[in-house]
């Protein structure tokens, strides 16, 4: 199996020279984790959403700003025709989540994701070619009692904490109930508006939250990352929440389930 087979063809890019307040904007409206930074037609650089919080500090993004500074030039890339395999390898080695694919010119052509490879591997279990059972249970994959804030958390509060332990969600509880979810996109998001640090969480937290229990499939896991573009799933038991799962806990294991590692 080739790039070609699973990329995304012509995904959303920018210039070097747009701002973070704009690559904000556009990955929430674009529902990405990353955006190539495209020059003249050639592929100059990659950002990430975490990049984008990192620069910020989790404060608004001001327009003086641009990608040109927070960008990762010289990004890894792939070719149409490279296999999936090298693809995965380069991935892995350079613990990176996305390659560009690049013609041979270096102009953009295409987009490779963990969660394109996710696709992948959901359609290779629906389709009888893998025992996604043979993964085990979600339980076997997922963080255990992950930190939280409440609905009345700050933005400030909230993104110190998930920046301080390096996560990328964090359920909201109240009253030991779960009543949303906020991801490093909501923070994007927020950035891109101009929102305030003092802004609670419950005015800008995921409310729909999609869970998992212990029990499921890693496979259904998958599918639900990929239908619903989301990179984070609370695991509730008997309604109480008592782990999390993220594409980086799941991606590993697709890998070898497809026979990449």
């Amino acid at each position: 199996m080739n790039v070609a087979d699973i990329m995304t063809p012509s995904p959303s890019s920018l210039p070097s020279s747009a701002t973070l307040r704009e690559a904000s904007t556009l990955m929430a409206e674009k529902h990405v984790r990353h955006l190539p930074v495209v020059d003249d037609g050639v592929v100059v650089g990659v950002v990430s959403d975490r990049d984008l919080l990192e620069a910020t500090g989790g404060e608004m993004a001001d327009e003086k700003h641009t990608l040109s500074a927070v960008m990762r030039t010289a990004p890894t890339t792939v070719q149409r025709e490279d296999t999936l395999v090298m693809a995965s390898v380069e991935m892995g080695v350079a613990k990176i989540g996305c390659l560009p694919v690049v013609d041979d010119d270096g102009a953009l052509v295409g987009m490779i994701t963990e969660t394109d490879l996710m696709r992948e591997f959901a359609l290779a279990t629906e389709a009888g070619r893998l025992d996604g059972g043979g993964l085990g249970q979600v339980s076997n994959y997922m963080t255990r009692d992950p930190y939280t804030v409440g609905p009345t958390t700050t933005f400030g509060e909230a993104y110190v904490r998930a920046r301080s332990h390096g996560f990328r969600h964090l359920p909201v509880l109240e009253g030991g109930s779960l009543v949303g979810i906020v991801s490093d996109r909501d923070f994007c998001r927020e950035i891109g508006l101009g929102s305030e640090p003092d802004l609670a969480v419950r005015d800008f937290m995921t409310r729909e939250v999609l869970t998992l229990e212990p029990k499921e499939p890693l496979a259904r896991a998958a599918r639900i990352f990929v239908d619903h573009k989301i990179s984070g799933l609370p695991v509730v038991d008997e309604g109480a929440l008592v782990g999390i799962l993220s594409t980086t806990d799941v991606v590993d294991h697709c890998l070898n389930s497809l026979g990449l590692d």
